[in-house]
């Protein structure tokens, strides 16, 4: 009895610690500007390659780094990932993303992570320039719910989001902006987008 009690009170810790941290993006287009358009929406993950050193992943902080001014020399990319891109469904199959939006969901501490979204016309892709919106995330939180809405198609332009309105909520980071209220700079090129 007493070994099947020892044993218990050992595994609480490394039940307790087996949580992951997660990421859930959503990314809608402006449904009014965008009528009878279809666009491919696409994100990846870049990252500086100097981070700020951490030691509590639960920990509410914000970054130091001036991700706006940081060198293509100086970041690490992932390759673009398609809305729902990696998931699928118990019958096998993968799901079918809605018309002009975005989803991702995985298990990613995103704190000093930058997404980058690139948005193409599909009737026009390779004719017009897509559009690029950039938003690096600013605020740790061991689990991260970004949605961003009502984002309408500003061709060959490069959106990047300064300041995201974000708020803590029971241990979530909430990032919820439409497009109108985004601190945002128009870029001429990034090293974010390869533009």
């Amino acid at each position: 009895m007493k070994l099947i009690f020892c044993s218990i009170l050992l595994s609480c810790p490394l039940v307790f610690n087996a949580q992951s941290p997660y990421l859930d993006v959503k990314f809608s287009m402006d449904a009014k500007t965008t009528v009878g358009m279809r666009f491919d929406i696409e994100m990846k993950f870049c990252s500086p390659l100097l981070k700020t050193n951490y030691t509590n992943w639960f920990t509410q902080d914000t970054s130091s780094i001036s991700f706006q001014t940081l060198k293509a020399n100086e970041i690490d990319c992932s390759d673009y990932l398609k809305s729902e891109e990696g998931l699928e469904l118990i019958n096998g199959k993968q799901p079918q993303p809605a018309i002009n939006t975005y989803h991702y969901g995985n298990q990613v501490f995103a704190w000093e992570k930058v997404l980058v979204f690139r948005i193409t016309k599909i009737s026009t892709a390779g004719i017009i320039a897509p559009m690029y919106l950039v938003l690096p995330v600013r605020y740790k939180s061991f689990r991260t719910s970004i949605n961003l809405t009502d984002i309408p198609f500003r061709p060959g332009s490069i959106f990047f989001i300064k300041n995201a309105n974000a708020k803590y909520e029971k241990n979530l980071l909430q990032i919820d902006n439409n497009f109108e209220s985004l601190q945002k700079n128009k870029l001429k090129k990034s090293v974010w987008t390869g533009a």
